[in-house]
C-alpha cells in the first residue's frame, strides 16, 4: 500500500475513533442528567402522595403509573424505533419529560397542586421512558465500537443507577424537605439538559430495512416471535418480570415502613439516603460486572440480582435497624447492575440491529408489565394483613424464584477469563 493510502487509512480509522468517544460521551451525559432527573422525581412524587394521604393503595396506584406505559404503549412503541430516527426519539423523550416535569413546577408553585395532578404526570414520565430506554439500547451498538460495547453498557448502567437509585434519591429527599419550588426545579432542568446532550450524537441512528415496512402489528409479532424462539431470552424475560413486581412491592412498602410514623422513623431526607443505597450498590456493581463475570461466569453473577432482591424484600420482615435495611439495599443495587450490564450485552449480541426496538420494547412489555401488579397487590396486602405480612408475603414470593432460576436459565455468551 502506498504511504498516502496508509495515511489516509490511519487517518479514518482515527476520525471513527474520534466520533465513537464523543458519541460515548454525549450518550453517557445524556443517560447520566435524565437518570439524575429521574431519580429526583421518582422519590418526590411518593413522597408528596404521602403527605397527602396514607392509603397504601393510592400510592401503589401512583408507582403503577410510572411503570404501566411499559405494558399499554411498548409494543407499537419498540415498531417506531426501529423506523424512525433513534437520536431524534431518544431527545423527544428527554424534552417530553422535561414537559411534564414542567407541568408540576407550575402546578405546586401556583399552590394548585394535589393528589390527582401526580398521576399523569407520572403516567406521562413513565411513557417518555419506555421511548428513552428502548432507544438507548438500540443506539448504542451504532455510538460506539464492537469493543468498547460491554464498557460502554457498564457506563450507563453506572450511571443509571448513580442517578436513579443513589445521588438522585438523596438529592430528592433533601430537596423535598426544602419546598416545592427547589424540589421540581432541579429535575426539569436536568430533563432539558439531557435532550440538548442527545442532540451531540453524531452518525446514523436509523436501523437498516431488510424488507417493506408491514403493519405495526405483524412488525411487532416478528419481535414476539423472536422472543419465544429462545429459551434464554424467554427465561430471562419472565425472571426480570418476577424482579420488577419485587422492585415496585418494595417501593410501594418501604415508603411507609422507613419515613416517620413508620417502624423506622426516618425524616424524608433520611429516607432518600438510605434508598440511595441501591444507587451506592449499583455503581459497585457496574464498575465491577466484568471481573465478577469472568470470575463466576453469567449465569452466576446474574443470579446475584435474584438474592439481593429476596433479602432487600425480607430484611423489613426480621428488624427496622438502619445498618441492616442499608446492607441488603446495597447487596439488591449490586445485584441489579451485574443483572442489567449482561441482560443488555445479551440482547446487543443476539438481537438483528433491525429488530432491536421491537424486541427490547416487548421484553420489557411483558417483563415491566408485572410491575404494577406488584406496586397494587403489595398496597392491597399492607392494607389487608399490614405492612409487616405485606413485606413477608413479597419476601417469600420473591425467594420462589431462585429453583426456577437454577433449573431454567442457561444465558448465552457465557463469559469466562
Amino acid at each position: 500500500m502506498a504511504p498516502d493510502s496508509q495515511d489516509q487509512s490511519g487517518g479514518a480509522g482515527d476520525a471513527s475513533r474520534v466520533e465513537h468517544d464523543r458519541n460515548l460521551v454525549a450518550l453517557v451525559s445524556a443517560t447520566g442528567l435524565a437518570n439524575l432527573a429521574d431519580g429526583i422525581i421518582r422519590i418526590e412524587l411518593p413522597l408528596i402522595a404521602a403527605k397527602m394521604t396514607s392509603d397504601p393503595i393510592a400510592l401503589g396506584a401512583l408507582i403503577a403509573c410510572f411503570s404501566a406505559p411499559w405494558l399499554l404503549t411498548s409494543f407499537h412503541i419498540g415498531v417506531l424505533v426501529d423506523r424512525l430516527d433513534q437520536r431524534l426519539l431518544l431527545a423527544g423523550a428527554h424534552v417530553a419529560r422535561f414537559a411534564s416535569a414542567t407541568v408540576l413546577l407550575v402546578v405546586f408553585a401556583a399552590g394548585a397542586g394535589n393528589l390527582l395532578i401526580l398521576y399523569p404526570v407520572a403516567l406521562a414520565l413513565g411513557i417518555a421512558e419506555v421511548v428513552a430506554m428502548t432507544c438507548e439500547t438500540a443506539i448504542v451498538p451504532m455510538a460506539v465500537s464492537p469493543a468498547r460495547l460491554s464498557g460502554a453498557n457498564s457506563w450507563i448502567t453506572a450511571l443509571e443507577t448513580l442517578g436513579s437509585e443513589s445521588i438522585g434519591p438523596a438529592l430528592g429527599g433533601l430537596l423535598f424537605a426544602i419546598g416545592a419550588g427547589p424540589m421540581l426545579l432541579v429535575p426539569t432542568l436536568g430533563f432539558l439538559v439531557a435532550g440538548g446532550a442527545t442532540t451531540l450524537l453524531r452518525g446514523t441512528y436509523r436501523a437498516q430495512e431488510t424488507a417493506a415496512p408491514g403493519s405495526m402489528g405483524s412488525e411487532g409479532a416478528a419481535g414476539l416471535r423472536f422472543l419465544l424462539g429462545r429459551k434464554d431470552l424467554t427465561y430471562m424475560t419472565l425472571i426480570v418480570g418476577a424482579i420488577g413486581a419485587g422492585w415496585s412491592a418494595w417501593r410501594t412498602l418501604f415508603v411507609l415502613f422507613a419515613v416517620s410514623p413508620g417502624p423506622m422513623h426516618l425524616s424524608s431526607g433520611g429516607y432518600g439516603l438510605l434508598a440511595g443505597m441501591l444507587g451506592v450498590g449499583g455503581l459497585v456493581g457496574a464498575i465491577l460486572t466484568g471481573p465478577v463475570t469472568k470470575l463466576l461466569g453469567r449465569r452466576l453473577a446474574m443470579f446475584t440480582a435474584v438474592i439481593g432482591m429476596t433479602a432487600m424484600l425480607g430484611s423489613p420482615t426480621a428488624t427496622s435497624d438502619t445498618m441492616i435495611v442499608g446492607a441488603t439495599i446495597f447487596l439488591a443495587g449490586f445485584g441489579s447492575s451485574l443483572w442489567s450490564v449482561n441482560s443488555r450485552s445479551i440482547v446487543q449480541e443476539t438481537v438483528p440491529a433491525n429488530m432491536i426496538g421491537r424486541f427490547y420494547s416487548i421484553y420489557r412489555m411483558i417483563s415491566w408489565s408485572f410491575l404494577p401488579v406488584g406496586g397494587m397487590a403489595s398496597g392491597i396486602a399492607a392494607r389487608s394483613v399490614g405492612l409487616h405480612y405485606a413485606f413477608v408475603i413479597v419476601a417469600f414470593l420473591s425467594a420462589l424464584q431462585i429453583l426456577p432460576f437454577a433449573l431454567k436459565f442457561r444465558p448465552s455468551s457465557p463469559v469466562r477469563a
